[in-house]
């Protein structure tokens, strides 16, 4: 895959960008299948949507300064951004 420059994308929230990626990526997708075959394309799509997953949550993790529960914690305000996300912690 190319090497990207650093990602800024969640400044926005983690949910707007995926609706954001979705949005464009759906007719690209959709167009590609009918073209060369819908399982195909999809695979191929499943499978780097799934590296690209992979590659931020190393980013997240490298960011926060590592990968436990506390860590995953600290990262949650990309997911609430906007009120996109609303959570009740309960102890």
């Amino acid at each position: 895959m190319a090497e990207l420059p650093p990602d800024t994308l969640n400044e926005i929230g983690v949910l707007k960008r995926r609706e954001i990626e979705a949005r464009l990526l759906m007719p690209v997708l959709e167009a590609l299948g009918r073209e060369f075959g819908r399982d195909k394309v999809f695979a191929v799509a499943r499978d780097t949507v799934i590296q690209v997953a992979r590659e931020q949550g190393r980013q997240v993790a490298r960011r926060m300064g590592g990968n436990g529960l506390e860590d995953f914690a600290r990262s949650m305000g990309d997911w609430t951004k906007g009120d996109a996300l609303e959570m009740d912690v309960l102890a």
